[in-house]
C-alpha cells in the first residue's frame, strides 16, 4: 500500500506540474482499472482492492494539488526574479 500511495502521489505531482485538472479523470480511471486487474489476477479480496482504489485515487488528487502548488511557487519566484532584474536596470538607467 505504501508503494501504491507513493507512486500515486508522484504521478499526481507530475500531472499537476504540467496539465490542467481534467487530466485527473482519465488518470484515476486508468489507475482504478490497473488496480482492479491486479487484484483479480492476485485473487485479492474485494475489500483490499476497494481500499487500494480509494488510496490511489486520493493520492493522485493530493499529488496533483502538490504539483499545482509547486508550479505556482516556481512561477511566483520566477516573476519576482524578473521584476527585480527589471527594476534594477530601470534604476541604473536613471
Amino acid at each position: 500500500m505504501l508503494t501504491l500511495s507513493l507512486i500515486s502521489l508522484l504521478a499526481g505531482a507530475a500531472l499537476g506540474m504540467r496539465f490542467k485538472v481534467l487530466v485527473l479523470v482519465p488518470a484515476i480511471f486508468l489507475a482504478l482499472l490497473a488496480i482492479l486487474a491486479g487484484g483479480i489476477s492476485a485473487s485479492a479480496s474485494f475489500s483490499f482492492v476497494a481500499l487500494a482504489m480509494v488510496i490511489a485515487a486520493t493520492c493522485l488528487q493530493l499529488g496533483y494539488l502538490l504539483g499545482v502548488g509547486a508550479r505556482y511557487a516556481m512561477a511566483a519566484a520566477r516573476a519576482g526574479r524578473i521584476q527585480r532584474i527589471w527594476h534594477g536596470r530601470a534604476a541604473s538607467a536613471r
